[in-house]
């Protein structure tokens, strides 16, 4: 896949300047991702301007017929997963909040912008700055959720993972058809350190299946396989 920058979270600079279509003193944009760890659902995201000054930008959501984009536009659900439910339902993974799936997001995307810029999307989003992630947290949460206890081993779970990536990197591609010339992609979370999990299994867990951050190490080292795995896939 080509694009002028793509980034995953652990090479984005500590600074990107995103220059504004009509640039003057008070509106420069300057994008900090120092230690920046995504979001904490399925998100794909266009910010078409970041304006990190005193001010707190809402991002407007793509179903909201009355909303002003004219900042950004947030494309996620929540709850959704990356894969759909039927992909899922076949790893006897269920997802309880919603059957939407990252398709549904990037069909949202492709029809804004059929009304946003029509046969003009090259030009007018060659300075946005487009968020795609975190995906997968939710597929894999739906997952350890209710199999965690057969899946210490994490074996069954981690079939799931090429799958993942492959989906989000067919949503990178995806959006740079669209016009995406900056794009960030995060990689998942430190599962281990959640409170959901910590709550749910960390007064039955073992001494030994915490780390020195009293994190289940098992978790953590799931979101690591994930992130490397991510990692070789964006680049090709």
């Amino acid at each position: 896949m080509t694009c002028s920058e793509c980034y995953q979270v652990d090479q984005v600079p500590e600074e990107i300047d995103v220059q504004p279509a009509a640039p003057n003193e008070s509106s420069q944009r300057l994008l900090k991702m120092n230690g920046a760890e995504g979001v904490a659902t399925e998100v794909v995201c266009l910010v078409v301007g970041i304006y990190l000054l005193s001010l707190l930008v809402v991002v407007e959501v793509a179903a909201e017929a009355k909303a002003n984009f004219k900042h950004a536009t947030n494309f996620a659900i929540a709850g959704a997963m990356t894969l759909s439910s039927a992909i899922l339902a076949r790893h006897h993974v269920r997802n309880p909040v919603t059957n939407s799936s990252l398709d549904v997001q990037l069909q949202w995307m492709k029809d804004h912008f059929h009304k946003f810029c029509h046969n003009n999307c090259e030009r007018k989003l060659q300075n946005a700055l487009f968020m795609v992630g975190e995906n997968g947290g939710n597929d894999y949460n739906y997952a350890f959720l209710q199999y965690f206890d057969e899946a210490r081993d994490t074996l069954r779970i981690q079939e799931l993972v090429p799958l993942v990536v492959a989906k989000i990197k067919h949503a990178v591609e995806k959006v740079i058809s669209f016009g995406a010339r900056t794009i960030v992609v995060p990689g998942n979370f430190p599962m281990g350190c959640l409170p959901i999990y910590l709550t749910k299994f960390g007064l039955e867990s073992e001494v030994d299946e915490f780390d020195e951050n009293h994190c289940i190490w098992l978790l953590n080292s799931f979101a690591t396989f994930h992130n490397d795995h991510l990692k070789k896939a964006i680049p090709e």
